[in-house]
Formats: C-alpha cells, sequence, structure tokens
C-alpha cells in the first residue's frame, strides 16, 4: 500500500532545501559582488591576459603586472609591440632594434637627442610614429625617441600619455581615457 503523504513529505523537504540552498548562493553571490562596479572592481572579473588591455566604460585599462609594471601591448603603425607604461619617460621610446622591427627606415636615424637612461646618457634619434593605440584609445602623430643602446624595453611616454584626458593609476590597473 502506497503512502502519498510520504511523496509529499519528501517532495516538500526537497523543495525547502532547493530554495535554502538559491537563497544562500544569491546572498554570497550578492556579498562579493561590487555595489557599484567601478572599472576596478569589473576589470578584476573580466581581465583578458591574453591582450593585456581591456576595455571598460570605454576606456582602456592596463591591469598592474606581477612585476609591478603596467604593461600595454599597443599598435604602433600598424604592428603590435609591448610597452612598459613610464609616466616619468618625456617621450615614447623604443629600442634600435624595436623600431627596425616596426618598419622604420635605420638609415634615416639621426643620433643627436642626449637621453638619460638607467645606464647614464646616451643619444637617441627623434621621430614621428603614424599613430599609437592602446585598447580603442588612439594618437596620432606621436613624437618618439629610437634609442641606439642602454634601453631594453619600449617605453609608452609622456608624448602619448599627455595627450589623453584622463590617467589614473590605481594599485591593480592604470586607466586611461582619451
Amino acid at each position: 500500500m502506497s503512502k502519498p503523504w510520504i511523496y509529499a513529505s519528501i517532495l516538500v523537504v526537497a523543495s525547502a532545501l532547493a530554495g535554502g540552498v538559491a537563497h544562500e548562493m544569491n546572498r554570497l553571490t550578492e556579498a562579493n559582488a561590487p555595489a557599484d562596479p567601478s572599472p576596478q572592481t569589473v576589470h578584476r572579473h573580466i581581465r583578458n591576459s591574453s591582450l593585456d588591455v581591456n576595455l571598460l566604460y570605454g576606456q582602456a585599462a592596463v591591469p598592474r603586472d606581477d612585476d609591478g609594471h603596467f604593461w600595454a601591448n599597443s599598435n604602433v603603425n600598424g604592428r603590435i609591440i609591448r610597452f612598459m607604461v613610464d609616466t616619468g619617460a618625456s617621450t615614447v621610446a623604443l629600442p634600435r632594434a624595436e623600431a627596425i622591427r616596426l618598419g622604420l627606415s635605420p638609415e634615416t636615424f639621426v643620433f643627436d637627442q642626449p637621453v638619460r637612461t638607467a645606464n647614464g646618457e646616451v643619444k637617441a634619434a627623434r621621430v614621428m610614429l603614424a599613430s599609437v593605440e592602446v585598447g580603442s584609445i588612439r594618437v596620432e602623430n606621436v613624437e618618439a625617441l629610437i634609442v641606439n643602446e642602454g634601453l631594453d624595453t619600449p617605453l609608452l611616454g609622456m608624448s602619448f600619455l599627455g595627450r589623453l584626458s584622463k590617467l589614473e593609476i590605481t594599485s591593480r590597473q592604470l586607466v586611461l581615457k582619451r
């Protein structure tokens, strides 16, 4: 003989447990979600490390790397280059080999500009880059220096950064806005 009240009781208990689990999951999700989804908090959840640059609210956000620096994969004259963002550099600076890889003609380089690097004073050549892009931000006619020696890493300096309307550094990212 079947006892329908047993099945009904099991169904009620199972429904209550399922409802309790769902309520607890919602509570935990809400507790961990940002109250005001700012670019910093949203960025943490959608970081795309393959690009190193993320678009948030019409801005470009560059995450802080494990080494403490901000590295941005950028498009320069149609080619990808990885820059270390350097607000202390007055211009964009490229090692000679990187400039050649970007398609700049080494026979046009005139190394007559004195530049101080971590390794001392060296000579650099002034060039104009047709465009530099970070995320959706594009700046045209960017002054740059080609450093013949003493610079191992391309630097994204103030000749690009100074043409932006916003530059905000947080503990986790650098936010750029055109």
